[in-house]
């Protein structure tokens, strides 16, 4: 339990970490929609796989949802997903219901609200996302694709975390909170809390509210050379975490 607290703590200051690759377009009709950029039709008829709550600067209360592959691989209790999986992300604000409290007679009633922090997608298709693991990540806000927040920390995360008498700069932050990281999934994996990494990238995506479109955390600290350089291996085969050039 510590382990998993210290991993969403040290995730907090890294949403504005993207991947991105480029790659040929999916046959997949609701898939080749998200990688143009656009909702796919019908997806609010996907059936229900899991529903969360997630307080803090989160503060939502979440849907995920999976298309029929998707589904199936749950169901068939698969260690992977097939090509062709897709699963999204819905979240609404959360709050007290008074008209049902009132009925109650106790505060004791809470209900979604408006939708907020966007709808996020992941999309299985090892060849167009070998890059990130076979997963391809996406989110949109108001209907319109998020784009690159270019590594930006929230300076209010910085301003909280010191060393010494100073403020840490944004790199500073950013650079713990990868290091913390990849220490905590290198125990989980070599304890064998999680059996794979994706297991962990999957964790934080439809459990941490990690962000969809940034891509899994463990092909990103591949990629940056924080995986070596902390713990002195990679966590995926090399080639999975690459970006072509």
């Amino acid at each position: 339990m510590k382990r998993i607290a210290l991993s969403a703590v040290t995730f907090a200051a890294l949403t504005g970490l993207v991947v991105a690759a480029a790659a040929p377009p999916s046959k997949e009709p609701a898939a080749a929609a998200i990688g143009e950029g656009k909702l796919p039709p019908g997806y609010r008829d996907w059936r229900l796989v899991s529903v969360a709550r997630e307080e803090g600067a989160i503060d939502d209360i979440r849907a995920i949802l999976g298309n029929d592959l998707a589904i199936k691989a749950y169901r068939d209790g698969a260690r992977t997903f097939p090509d062709g999986t897709i699963i999204a992300r819905l979240a609404w604000s959360y709050g007290p219901s008074a008209e049902n409290n009132k009925v109650f007679g106790r505060a004791q009633s809470f209900v979604p609200g408006a939708p907020k922090n966007g709808v996020q997608f992941m999309v299985k298709d090892s060849a167009r996302y070998a890059a990130t693991g076979g997963w391809g990540y996406a989110q949109f806000d108001d209907g319109k694709p998020l784009t690159d927040r270019d590594g930006e920390i929230d300076e209010s995360v910085a301003a909280t975390l010191v060393f010494g008498d100073q403020p840490l700069t944004a790199e500073q932050v950013r650079a713990q909170a990868l290091a913390a990281l990849a220490t905590e999934i290198r125990l989980m994996l070599d304890e064998g809390v999680v059996a794979e990494a994706q297991d962990i990238d999957l964790c934080l995506l439809l459990g941490a509210g990690w962000p969809f479109h940034l891509g899994g955390i463990t092909p990103y600290l591949d990629r940056e050379g924080v995986s070596e350089q902390v713990t002195g291996a990679r966590f995926l085969a090399p080639g999975l975490a690459s970006i072509p050039a």
